[in-house]
């Protein structure tokens, strides 16, 4: 595995951070990608992507951003831009595939509960599964949406701008999708829960862009 980054550097900018890999400091691109993996999982897995495909994307993702930072102009912010390389990567991986996708069981999840003898965070495992599951279930235009907006935190303007439609349809679609889900479930959702990216995958999406950044 490679080295982490000093603590220091987790404190930067992404511009901050951007600017001193641009100049040729390339070690710090890891910071990058620890703390965009869990938003650029929930939006493959928002797509339907299994977990296996989910990390192909944002590993390609990644790489293409690398070596395109000197198209990140600051007119929206590294996030977004960020996202909307993952959004359009999963878009041909999608059109390209000749049959249904479908979502994989994430296998740590599951040897993560058997070994657990917490009955709560069993349970809470458990109603994120569900959660998962209701989400997957939704249209593709209400379940993108909703990941962009609910789990990744992204604003109605940043949204609209991802997806190509208006701020009004952004809220519409949000709205349905919200209702649809109140329809199948009537507990709370946590949106850090929901398409959780492991400790242990953030570290092997870490050594897999690094290694061919470096290289």
């Amino acid at each position: 595995m490679l080295p982490v980054i000093h603590k220091t550097h987790g404190q930067s900018t992404d511009e901050e951070l951007i600017s001193s890999i641009k100049k040729g400091d390339a070690r710090l691109y890891e910071i990058i990608v620890r703390r965009y993996n869990p938003y650029l999982y929930k939006i493959g897995r928002s797509y339907r992507l299994n977990h296996e495909d989910t990390q192909d994307q944002m590993q390609n993702t990644y790489l293409n951003a690398f070596y395109h930072l000197e198209d990140f102009h600051q007119r929206s912010s590294f996030k977004t831009w960020l996202s909307s390389i993952m959004i359009r990567h999963c878009y041909h991986f999608m059109k390209n595939q000749k049959s249904k996708l479908t979502i994989s069981s994430d296998a740590a999840k599951e040897e993560w509960l058997n070994k657990s003898e917490s009955g709560d965070m069993i349970t809470r495992m458990e109603l994120n599964h569900i959660i998962e599951n209701i989400l997957n279930d939704l249209p593709e235009m209400y379940r993108i949406v909703f990941a962009l907006r609910e789990l990744n935190q992204h604003s109605v303007e940043e949204s609209a701008r991802l997806l190509g439609i208006s701020e009004t349809n952004v809220k519409v679609r949000l709205l349905r999708a919200k209702n649809m889900i109140r329809r199948k479930i009537e507990s709370a959702y946590h949106p850090d829960s929901i398409y959780t990216f492991l400790e242990t995958y953030c570290n092997r999406m870490v050594d897999r862009v690094m290694k061919q950044i470096l290289e």
